[in-house]
């Protein structure tokens, strides 16, 4: 799941998230497309964190955070 875009002053822009970034995993589970990251974070209570495996150029990171994900 490629990070195309990130809004300006979120918590994903200040985890250091940005476009050209993949979204591999949430919670240690796969997430396959857009749909299977928004059910996993949408079955949480609001506000909970979430981690977020994460794949870039130069290696993996695992964010921990609150994320919203636009459904567009």
């Amino acid at each position: 799941l490629e990070i195309t875009s990130v809004e300006p002053g979120s918590g994903a822009e200040r985890a250091g998230l940005r476009p050209g970034m993949w979204v591999v995993g949430c919670d240690d589970e796969p997430v396959p497309d857009l749909l299977g990251l928004a059910k996993r974070l949408h079955a949480r209570p609001a506000g909970e964190p979430a981690a977020l495996d994460v794949v870039f150029q130069q290696g993996w990171i695992r964010y921990r955070g609150t994320f919203r994900v636009p459904l567009r």
